[in-house]
Parts: C-alpha cells; structure tokens; sequence
C-alpha cells in the first residue's frame, strides 16, 4: 500500500481504519513518544533501522513480509507536510519492494474536505480529513528493474494525483 503523506495522525489513523494489520516503517525517531510509542507499535509501525548492517536485514524481511501476504503501507513522499495541496514526487522505495516481492500496490489517497454542516457550526477551520482506498494496481514488468519500479511509481503518482486533484476541496491550481 502508497499513501500520501499529508497528515499528523495518519499513521495512526489508518491503524484504525483497516482490520487486517498493516505493517508501517517509520524513522526510529519518530517512535520516542512514550504512550503514543506503545499505540504505534501495537498498531504496527515497525522502525527502520538506522545502522546499515541491520537496514539489509530489514529490507529482506519486508519483502518476506510482502511475499507472505501482508500489507505494508509506504508514504513514497517520505516526509510529512502537513494538509499538503498536492500529491508530491515519489522515492522509489515502495515500488523496489512491489518490484521484489511481486506483488501488487493498493494506492490509498489523503484528501481534505472544507468543514460542512454541525462540524462547520461548531467553528470547525482545519479542513476534515478523508483516507481512500483505490483499486489495486499491477506492476507491469518492463523487461528492466529501474524502468519497470520507474514506470509504475509514475502511473501511480498519476492515479492518486488525478484522484486527490477530483475529491479535495484542497488542491493546487492547475495553471
């Protein structure tokens, strides 16, 4: 699973949303948070090792994860800003493991919607956040690595642009 990387809690939020576990790699940093550390965890934010050695060992256990039927969600964005405009340009990282465990990637679309009836009443400004969830996509194979993880990361970088750019109420203009 891809997502866009939009939202303070959307880790959190999606912990709650699915019912099957997903499995979410974030910096170890971000898992310092006393109770929330604990939430994360049992919700299955897994840390991404920061020593390199131990990054290998991660990497091939994510794809044996993968391979194994499991979701993982992957913010291709990498970094967080918040109630972002636009989908932003994609690492390829989530589109390697795809690639390596051969599986498909169900692209999952933050959008934002201004605040409408009791919640606009009450004084409601931040707009109010929508998690979607689009039909899965199929790595097509290109005959090489680089171009095959190249091409899907630009068809779905597309489809949830498209996407986001139809449902948000937040968007950047087009020009």
């Amino acid at each position: 699973m891809v997502c866009n990387h939009a939202y303070p809690l959307d880790a959190m939020l999606i912990f709650d949303f699915l019912r099957k576990k997903t499995y979410i790699p974030m910096l170890q940093s971000n898992m310092g948070f006393g109770i929330a550390s604990r939430y994360f965890y049992n919700g299955g934010a897994t840390p991404i090792p920061e020593d390199k050695n131990l990054l290998k060992r991660f990497n091939k256990e994510l794809v044996e994860t993968l391979q194994s039927g499991k979701n993982i969600l992957i913010y291709p964005e990498a970094a967080l800003i918040p109630f972002c405009d636009h989908i932003r340009p994609f690492k390829s990282g989530a589109f390697h493991y795809a690639y390596q465990a051969g599986c498909e990637i169900i692209p999952c679309v933050t959008t934002f919607h201004k605040p409408r009836g009791l919640i606009k009443l009450f004084g409601r400004k931040k707009p109010c956040v929508h998690w979607n969830v689009l039909p899965a996509y199929q790595v097509k194979d290109m005959g090489n690595k680089r171009l095959t993880m190249d091409t899907a990361a630009e068809e779905i970088h597309k489809i949830m642009s498209d996407f986001f750019n139809e449902t948000s109420d937040y968007f950047k203009a087009e020009k």
